[in-house]
């Protein structure tokens, strides 16, 4: 069987009674030592019970202390969750957040608005157990006399303490409300594997320092941190509360619970485990709670989801008023007409039985003994006890889109959290009805209520959201504009391509007709003057044109500056395979820098004057071996290339010459214009 045990509070002392559902203490000395009924428990009744081990003191020396250390560190997303690794109830945790308990209890540092908005929680807990202080004489039940069967719960509980728990607890909850919810899984992910705790892993990775939280976590971090023993935990270099410190303050908290210990945990018993409690002549007997606990979770949890409804039904009426919000009704499912009937059924159903224990209730108390001198007391058992009359249920209609709607809603919400804390009452009273399949029209379901509420929507948000859909839309038809203009651009390009190409097939047709016309003057032309036909083939290596006789070049005499001019580049066209003496082929010698020909002009019975003029003149060329030649006019080969009267001064002219002596002023050299040797 686990051990129970119940969160330590000053006010507890050994044998006191105990309620473990309610965790509310009960009547002092229900309990005693073995042996005799006026013996009470002190603390010098409790036996220590650990296993021996050795362990360094702060000092240096060894102490006989053996510590039970338990780290966890896990995601929760209920409170529930919370409230069971501390061992507090959930019926002490409702009571708690109404102002009821009226104790201080472990849950109390936990920020239940905060837990329930933020969307990420991380709870981190050390347990460390130095020894179990256990009273074991204390065996003998000691009931009170006269206490009604009905009061047995009341008084004396369910169990008893019979110990305590000495070593420290360390728990801190971290809570993270995220600007954009939907990172809170990449957020988990950053968080897993950070906190390392000697020999296991477990969740968290990223330490939430200033520096990463502000560039990591985009929200509102809230941690929340409370111990018990240890002393003072925290050293002068800890002045915040991060995921780092809170992680080495973890892994140092064992040794300061070592040297300053406390008592963390009651121990309880039952009291059907005592031999005694069933010696005893008494009426009544305790109620079992063993299966009130995940009920009660249950309840908590529906606690807290309305908790945090009312607060924002609040907010959002706040704000409905101040113009900042607009609210909508949501539409009516047909699931909520068969709610409402399920929930008026069983209403009335409860108020049958409700009316006939009151008439029970009623007769038994008009009943008198006629040998009384006054009316006994109506003794109705713990498990019959008359409740309160139930609230009726929810109309389970959406809510008004108006202030009107909201003030409703509001009602309702705590009508809900009423009957949640009745029926934690009522659980308390008797623990049975947390078994009772039937009964499960207490209160409506948070996510139902939920359903009901108007949708409240921020105007502000609104509007930019609204401004955003018509610029995007703007911006939409803005493209599709773009996008026909690009498409009328196109179709006149197109068309544009298409007439360019009509007149580019125009100007073939007409090209092709001018080179016939050309081709049929070239083969008229070929009549008229043999040589055409043999001309112009280009070389594209210029040359150099030097007289054999003054070793003179060749050069263009500009008609408005005459004298000394650069040595000229000039462009003949030549067949390489051709062989002859005087070849057959002819050529135009041009002139590059000023693209004109040289030419014939006037003719007489011995010489041609030669000028250079727009229209060639073509030569054939003799070779005379020795790389010298002799330049002829095609079309009168008796005329040869000379410089008249073989002047030796810059200036000579050119002649065709008709000499019957053909001498040194006919020679020439032809060479590339990059070869300078004669």
């Amino acid at each position: 069987m686990a051990l129970l045990l119940a969160p330590y509070n000053d006010a507890m002392r050994l044998g006191m009674g105990f309620n473990s559902f309610t965790q509310q203490l009960c009547v002092n000395d229900a309990v005693r030592l073995a042996g005799g009924k006026q013996e009470i428990s002190t603390d010098k009744s409790l036996r220590p019970q650990y296993n021996p081990g050795l362990m360094t003191a702060p000092d240096g020396s060894t102490v006989d202390i053996s510590q039970n250390v338990t780290w966890t560190a896990k995601f929760v997303d209920k409170m529930s969750e919370v409230t069971n690794s501390l061992n507090v109830s959930g019926s002490l945790q409702v009571k708690l957040e109404t102002g009821e308990a009226g104790v201080n209890v472990s849950a109390s540092f936990l920020d239940s608005n905060k837990f329930k908005e933020s969307d990420i929680n991380y709870f981190i807990q050390v347990r460390v157990t130095n020894q179990k202080l256990i009273a074991e004489d204390l065996t003998d039940f000691t009931p009170i006399p006269n206490v009604p069967f009905s009061e047995f719960n009341r008084v004396y509980g369910d169990s008893f303490i019979s110990g305590f728990i000495e070593g420290g607890e360390f728990n801190a909850i971290i809570s993270i409300k995220l600007n954009d919810s939907s990172q809170a899984t990449k957020i988990k992910g950053d968080l897993e594997g950070s906190i390392g705790f000697s020999g296991i892993q477990v969740s968290a990775s990223a330490s939430l320092d200033k520096e990463d939280s502000k560039s990591n976590i985009d929200g509102e971090t809230t941690i929340s941190v409370s111990w018990r023993g240890g002393g003072d935990i925290k050293d002068a270099t800890v002045t915040d509360w991060t995921l780092d410190t809170l992680k080495r303050v973890a892994m140092e908290f064992p040794e300061h619970v070592m040297a300053c210990p406390m008592r963390t945990y009651a121990i309880l018993t039952k009291y059907t485990s005592l031999k005694s409690f069933y010696e005893q002549s008494i009426k009544g007997s305790p109620l079992d709670y063993e299966n009130a606990g995940v009920y009660s979770s249950a309840l908590l949890d529906a606690y807290m989801d309305y908790k945090v409804m009312w607060r924002d039904i609040q907010q959002a009426a706040w704000d409905v008023d101040k113009g900042q919000s607009a609210l909508t009704a949501k539409n009516a499912l047909p699931e909520f007409a068969e709610l409402q009937a399920e929930s008026k059924a069983y209403y009335d159903k409860q108020m049958v039985e409700y009316n006939q224990k009151q008439q029970a209730l009623q007769a038994a108390s008009t009943s008198t003994d006629p040998n009384a001198t006054q009316p006994p007391a109506p003794i109705v058992p713990a498990q019959q006890a008359l409740p309160e009359g139930p609230i009726p249920p929810n109309n389970i209609v959406p809510y008004k889109g108006n202030q009107f709607g909201l003030d409703a809603a509001r009602r309702d919400c705590r009508f809900e959290m009423i009957k949640i804390v009745r029926e934690v009452d009522a659980v308390a009273t008797d623990p049975r009805i947390a078994c009772d399949p039937s009964r499960t029209w207490q209160y409506l379901s948070p996510a139902v209520f939920r359903m009901l509420l108007p949708t409240v929507t921020d105007v502000k948000k609104q509007k930019e959201a609204e401004a955003a859909a018509a610029a995007a839309k703007a911006l939409e038809a803005a493209k599709d504009k773009d996008s026909q203009n690009v498409s009328n651009d196109l179709a006149t390009t197109k068309k544009k391509l298409d007439e360019s190409q009509t007149q580019l097939n125009q100007l073939k047709g007409d090209n092709a007709k001018l080179q016939k016309e050309v081709a049929d003057a070239a083969a008229y032309k070929s009549q008229v003057s043999p040589y055409n036909g043999w001309c112009p083939v280009k070389l594209n290596t210029p040359i150099r044109i030097r007289s054999v006789f003054s070793k003179k070049c060749f050069q263009y005499d500009y008609s408005d500056n005459k004298g000394t001019h650069a040595v000229q580049q000039w462009d003949i066209s030549d067949d390489p395979n051709q062989k002859a003496s005087i070849r057959t082929w002819a050529f135009s010698i041009r002139h590059i820098a000023s693209g004109k020909f040289l030419t014939t002009n006037n003719t007489t019975n011995d010489t041609v004057e030669l000028v250079f003029g727009a229209f060639p003149t073509f030569f054939a060329f003799q070779d005379l071996g020795k790389g010298e030649l002799m330049v002829h006019i095609a079309e009168m080969p008796q005329y040869t290339l000379n410089i008249y009267f073989a002047l030796m001064t810059n200036g000579a002219a050119l002649k065709g010459w008709n000499g019957a002596a053909k001498g040194e002023n006919d020679k020439w050299y032809f060479k590339d214009f990059a070869d300078h040797n004669i």
